[in-house]
């Protein structure tokens, strides 16, 4: 787990050690890293390390996280400036959701490079954790059922994100999203 205070000079030594890591990423294999490469590559101490991550893995899961974060927050912007606050058809969401992680996903694509999706999966779940009430809000049924709710839309999107980074990118965000969308309208 990772422990980071909520001061500059955690979070600064933090993103070095994320830095130093993806460099040693392009390096070597991931499995292969130790600490001692990623304190001696950051210029820090493995106390520092220790202060602020128990494992390696807590270093991707730490910025996983804070993209989940950063999100969630995209989206209400996004929903703010159309006005449209969660009255969606199915596969709407997909515009916003593709649009955001078109730039912000380096951390998702060294966790599939990694085979860590299973941190991607936890940070989608955390978010919808972190802002249940809201969701809840929405609907009795998503209420009663918020687990299965969010099991639906973690499978269905990082599947799609997944994919869409396999394949490069290769399909603009708005254009994947009407995509998606149809092929949600010919499924049902």
């Amino acid at each position: 787990m990772y422990h980071i205070k909520n001061d500059r000079r955690s979070l600064q030594s933090s993103e070095m050690m994320y830095e130093a890591l993806i460099a040693l990423i392009k390096e070597k294999s991931y499995q292969d890293l130790t600490v001692t490469e990623i304190v001696t590559r950051a210029n820090l101490g493995r106390a520092t390390f220790y202060r602020n991550f128990d494992a390696i893995d807590d270093i991707l899961e730490w910025k996983c996280d804070e993209a989940f974060v950063g999100f969630y927050e995209y989206l209400l912007e996004y929903d703010k400036t159309l006005g449209v606050m969660h009255d969606r058809e199915p596969g709407s969401l997909f515009k916003p959701f593709l649009r955001y992680w078109y730039t912000k996903s380096l951390i998702i694509e060294i966790l599939y490079k990694v085979g860590r999706s299973e941190i991607v999966n936890r940070s989608f779940e955390r978010m919808f954790e972190r802002n249940a009430p809201a969701v809840q809000n929405l609907n009795a049924t998503i209420e009663q059922y918020f687990g299965y709710f969010v099991a639906i839309r973690r499978g269905v999107a990082l599947s799609i994100l997944e994919q869409w980074i396999k394949n490069g990118k290769d399909i603009p965000p708005d254009e994947l999203a009407a995509l998606i969308t149809e092929l949600i309208r010919l499924s049902i």
